[in-house]
């Protein structure tokens, strides 16, 4: 029999004969059905998010990426089997992804899931639409047949897209299961698409696709993609200015610093950096006045006016440089090298080098704990704290694992496990470890939401993020973005 709940929910209000009709085949059928081959949303648990081989750069057209979510986390069982996504534009259906992929309402859960993306040329794009093979309810063992030849949905947009040169838009699918069941028209009653819109700028998170061109931005409380914007030219790393509404993002192979107006979403500003000077790596200070940036091949270090978006200084260094902090309580810029094994430390108004460390091997990453310069030594191993005065190792901790990145939140210090797909959470003062929480994956950079208590870990191997409840501490989720992400920025 169907469950309970299914049979509750699909009868309660349902006036049409043929509703009925419909609900009570499907209990005829369970029995007969049992034996035969259902679909398995578990055979490729993936499968959502493996890229169409038809998925590619359009050099002078953008991106249009699709997620996919529940109207109500709480409901039947269905698993559709979609084998096409297409998207309208003036007239002509174009695809987004031609490979099939099983989509499980009980997995999707109050999470979202991507479903497609592909490279567009400009024009303007107005409906969604998608070809399922199959569908059908699970349970208690069985499955029943909601369709079992295949149908197009199509989702038309209330706004259009006109996608520009560059140009990077999500579209978000909601399925309301309840409808897909229960309503004549199944799924073409319930999947509708909405275009993305511009946020509000609290509780949300900016996060990089350098392959993408892409900055996604994330709703914290909730963990789902809201919106997308284009960014050329390799973003990498990025940062936020929250009282002027400004994002600074770092364009790698376009030579910049691009800024985006948070309030329409526009790029407003391109600040170009000096044609021989290659950006690796950016930090800014918390006034955000201005923005340091590594040049690691080349070996230099310069400062860049956030305002009128000139060089201010640029200086030669005798090492190569891989990571930056700003060290507030000190008011100094550290610079970690892992060609030689140092931290140096920058006068941040005129970059004069004016101390350096001797740390572990191969530094990764910096962040600041009271009076202490805590570093995560990936060749070594370990995490150590160094007084920046003294300059001497007052601590250390051996984590059996390559650390990546450091990050201090609410007394306390998280450490992202590169490859090993560790967390290590401990306490900053001692370099005690409280907790190790392995998610697997290529764990890289981290941002928190304070207000939410969430931590995010970029995870380059599963390409998306990685979501820790910072409280409980335990994983709350995974953000699928089908791409690797690299610098993150958070608006609480």
């Amino acid at each position: 029999m169907l469950p309970d709940v299914a049979v509750t929910r699909s009868f309660h209000g349902v006036a049409s004969g043929r509703r009925l009709f419909l609900l009570a085949t499907l209990v005829l059928f369970l029995g007969a059905l049992s034996g035969c081959r259902t679909l398995n949303p578990e055979a490729a648990p993936h499968s959502a998010r493996e890229m169409d081989p038809a998925y590619q750069k359009m050099e002078e057209g953008g991106w249009i990426s699709v997620f996919l979510n529940l109207k109500e986390p709480a409901g039947p069982d269905i698993v559709m089997q979609v084998t096409g996504v297409e998207i309208r534009k003036e007239g002509s259906w174009e695809h987004l992804r031609t490979r099939s992929f099983s989509v499980a309402s009980a997995k999707i859960g109050a999470g979202q899931i991507f479903v497609a993306r592909n490279g567009v040329l400009p024009g303007y794009y107005d409906s969604l639409r998608f070809v399922i093979e199959k569908a059908e309810v699970l349970g208690g063992g069985a499955a029943a047949t909601l369709f079992d030849s295949p149908i197009t949905v199509q989702m038309d947009l209330v706004r259009g897209i006109e996608m520009s040169r560059g140009g990077s838009h999500s579209l978000f699918v909601t399925w309301d299961v309840e409808k897909t069941m229960s309503d004549p028209q199944g799924a073409t009653a319930g999947l509708g698409v909405q275009s993305q819109a511009v946020p509000l700028l609290t509780e949300i998170l900016f996060v990089a696709c350098p392959a993408l061109d892409t900055v996604y931005v994330v709703r914290t409380d909730k963990n789902w993609v809201i919106s997308s914007i284009g960014i050329s030219g390799k973003p990498t790393y990025i940062d936020v200015n929250p009282q002027r509404n400004l994002l600074y993002v770092l364009a790698a192979d376009d030579l910049a610093i691009k800024v985006v107006d948070l309030v329409s979403f526009t790029l407003i500003d391109s600040y170009s950096l000096e044609v021989d000077f290659a950006p690796d790596f950016m930090v800014l200070p918390p006034d955000k006045e201005y923005a340091f940036v590594l040049d690691t091949r080349g070996k230099r270090l310069a400062r860049i006016d956030l305002v009128s978006g000139i060089m201010m200084d640029r200086v030669p260094l005798i090492f190569e440089p891989g990571f930056a902090a700003y060290l507030e309580e000190e008011g100094l810029l550290a610079v970690a090298s892992e060609n030689t094994n140092y931290v140096y430390l920058f006068a941040p108004d005129n970059l004069r080098n004016v101390g350096s460390l001797a740390v572990g091997i191969k530094p990764a990453g910096l962040v600041q704990s009271g009076n202490d310069l805590l570093v995560a030594e990936s060749g070594s191993g370990a995490v150590s704290a160094y007084e920046t005065e003294g300059e001497r190792q007052v601590g250390s901790v051996i984590l059996g694992y390559s650390p990546k990145r450091l990050l201090i939140t609410d007394n306390r210090l998280y450490v992202s496990g590169g490859d090993a797909g560790i967390v290590t959470t401990m306490f900053p003062g001692k370099l005690t470890v409280f907790s190790e929480l392995r998610v697997g994956g290529g764990l890289q950079e981290l941002a928190v939401s304070e207000v939410n208590r969430k931590l995010y870990i970029g995870n380059g191997s599963r390409e998306g993020l990685t979501v820790i409840e910072t409280v409980a501490g335990r994983v709350a989720g995974f953000i699928d973005l089908a791409a690797s992400p690299l610098g993150m920025a958070v608006i609480d």
